[in-house]
């Protein structure tokens, strides 16, 4: 997770610190996103929203940022969480300590630099990842962060490299696959989304990342808008059948 955790003062509580997006094409993208999201909420009461990549090192994490750090400046309280519990953070207190019961929700939860952001660290790795994430209290505990934030936002490893993602599907609302143009292979497409087949009243759609400056503006430019039904996101699941790629 690209954050830095401090102590905060002068409560003494730890506090995560984000950094907002400076590229301008990405936040217009982002922003797209945010609102996407927005409409899929209104439309089907969604709150929590998975994010994984169909590969490793694919954008995942810098996307479920970018869109927490969105939808919190526009005023909703939204709560980003590092489910990669296999790999774990150097903060002590987080998602794992709250599955094996040695805190309380209070405790895995902290502070942020930005307004409306909270944040819940990844806490201890654990080998056992995806059977901890498998376990009763992990919906407690989205059941219960659901009654406090307008917006859940999880950051998952890459589907093809960990089972974490999908130890989390049976608890949220919302999925997102992303991939990278020109790095992704067509077989981890088509393998991502059929991990996700068995959850396709939750599937949002796919972010692509990685693509030039030329090839975003004209997907703006073919875009069409169909209401509440647009699709989410720059799909590229129509290459999936045919052809060799992107």
């Amino acid at each position: 997770m690209n954050s830095k955790v401090r102590k905060g003062k002068p409560s003494g509580l730890e506090t995560a610190i984000f950094y907002h997006e400076e590229n301008k094409l990405i936040l217009d993208a982002v922003t797209d996103l945010a609102i996407k999201v927005v409409m899929y909420k209104k439309k089907h009461k969604t709150k929590t929203v998975l994010l994984t990549g169909c590969n490793a090192a694919c954008g995942t994490t810098r996307t479920s940022v970018n869109l927490s750090i969105a939808l919190s400046g526009s005023g909703f309280k939204t709560l980003l969480i590092d489910s990669d519990i296999s790999m774990g953070s150097s903060l002590k207190n987080g998602l794992s300590e709250y599955i094996q019961g040695s805190i309380d929700i209070d405790k895995a939860i902290l502070r942020t630099n930005l307004p409306n952001l909270d944040f819940v660290p990844s806490g201890i790795g654990k080998a056992n990842s995806a059977l901890l994430l498998s376990s009763d209290r992990v919906a407690e505990f989205i059941g219960a962060v659901k009654e406090k934030y307008d917006y859940i936002i999880i950051d998952s490893p890459s589907i093809d490299v960990s089972p974490v993602a999908s130890a989390m599907f049976p608890n949220v609302e919302g999925i997102v696959l992303v991939c990278s143009l020109n790095k992704t292979k067509k077989r981890q497409i088509i393998n991502a989304r059929n991990a996700t087949k068995p959850y396709s009243g939750k599937y949002y759609g796919m972010v692509v990342h990685s693509m030039e400056k030329r090839q975003y503006r004209n997907y703006l430019r073919r875009r069409k808008w169909e209401g509440a039904e647009v699709k989410l996101f720059h799909d590229v699941e129509r290459s999936d059948a045919e052809g060799n790629g992107f």
